[in-house]
């Protein structure tokens, strides 16, 4: 299992592992559907849900994985899906969420971060939303939720040029919540879940209801269209290929 999960505080707090650390835990289309499953089937006395990872929140995709399946173009319609299930999952979930990241969050693992209500980061985070370097687009439900995150002109930056944040610069922008040292992480984690785990459930399931409702509009999932032309695309191919071999993409 890439995605592991156990309870803590009585049962109220559940916590989901990502954990495949060789490759700074990005997620392949079983690790995708593993974090839907525990979000969907979590128990009924969690409070609070936290996703964390080891050294590393979350790298994004497994474009090793992509990249095989490049030319199949119903497989990669049926992983994108996939992605997204496991990302509206954790946004629609019923009870607060927390992003709990160290090191890298980039890419689709941005786009878990900022499903959750609240974002938890140590002095080693940092922030990129990576697909341009392949060629690719992000989709338009990670691309909201970004800019309500970060605003319209800092998610712009992050969309055309990969641009990185550390920690202080995404606590700045508002990107992330709450920063501490990295050995206070733990600490930090565990006062935060104990407040949510022991709040008034009702109001806190209220407010994220409200929450969503007042800072969501509808997304025009035609234009999910883009982003499934671009994995087709030459440019993808380039662009996993010196991802692959770890070198610079040469997009002509």
């Amino acid at each position: 299992m890439s995605v592991r999960s156990h309870m803590e505080l009585d049962g109220r707090w559940l916590r989901i592992v990502l954990d495949r650390p060789a490759l700074r835990n990005a997620l392949d289309r079983a690790a995708w559907r593993e974090l839907g499953r525990a979000i969907d089937q979590r128990n009924t006395s969690v409070r609070v849900v936290s996703i964390e990872g080891g050294a590393h929140f979350c790298a994004g995709a497994d474009i090793h994985e992509l990249r095989v399946h490049i030319r199949d173009r119903e497989w990669m319609a049926e992983n994108h899906e996939i992605v997204q299930r496991a990302q509206r999952s954790v946004f629609e979930a019923a009870v607060p969420t927390i992003a709990a990241i160290r090191g890298a969050c980039f890419g689709g693992g941005l786009g878990i971060a900022t499903a959750c209500d609240l974002r938890l980061a140590d002095d080693t985070a940092r922030f990129a939303v990576t697909p341009i370097r392949l060629g690719l687009l992000y989709s338009p439900s990670d691309t909201q939720r970004l800019v309500r995150a970060v605003g319209l002109p800092l998610a712009s930056d992050m969309l055309l040029t990969a641009r990185e944040l550390d920690a202080d610069a995404a606590e700045r922008c508002g990107l992330v919540q709450r920063r501490c040292a990295a050995g206070e992480f733990d600490s930090q984690l565990l006062v935060l879940a104990q407040q949510l785990a022991y709040g008034p459930r009702q109001a806190l399931a209220g407010i994220k209801r409200t929450l969503q409702a007042v800072s969501t509009i509808p997304v025009d999932h035609a234009l999910d269209a883009l982003a499934m032309e671009a994995f087709g695309g030459e440019e993808f191919a380039a662009g996993a290929a010196a991802f692959v071999e770890k070198r610079s993409a040469d997009f002509g």
